[in-house]
């Protein structure tokens, strides 16, 4: 698995913060990240949240994009939210609508409000249950 210099990712890492796939879960205190590397490690990370977040540029997740039916089949959730004021809602919306049109599952949250905690407090209060079903 590649580090990307943020966290060291490797399974034969026994002080890693992540445990891999059957555990994984690549919580939104990066949401940039969270998708980035989780988009690009599906071997690694089976749910993938962003909250309010920055999203890569489409080359950086194209290899996700350009194969649905192999990123459908190895994750379990890819959950994205957004509020109706985040400045960074236009950047959302180009991802939600570059996923719906590769056909790539996931599940898309548009709220009242704006790039705040408070928001990203009731986003983490819904999506957390999602991991445990």
């Amino acid at each position: 698995m590649q580090n990307y210099g943020i966290l060291d990712f490797s399974p034969q890492n026994p002080d890693s913060l992540i445990e891999m796939k059957s555990k994984s879960e690549f919580l939104p205190f990066l949401p940039l990240h969270s998708l980035t590397i989780g988009l690009n490690e599906l071997d690694a990370f089976a749910w993938i949240g962003a909250f309010s977040a920055a999203v890569p540029a489409p080359e950086a997740v194209k290899a996700v994009l350009g194969s649905a039916g192999k990123t459908n089949e190895q994750w379990k959730l890819l959950w994205i939210a957004c509020g109706k004021d985040d400045f960074l809602l236009g950047e959302n919306k180009k991802i939600i609508d570059g996923l719906n049109e590769a056909g790539v599952d996931h599940q898309w949250l548009l709220t009242e409000g704006s790039h705040a905690w408070p928001i990203w407090r009731g986003y983490l209060a819904d999506f957390a249950p999602l991991l445990f079903r």
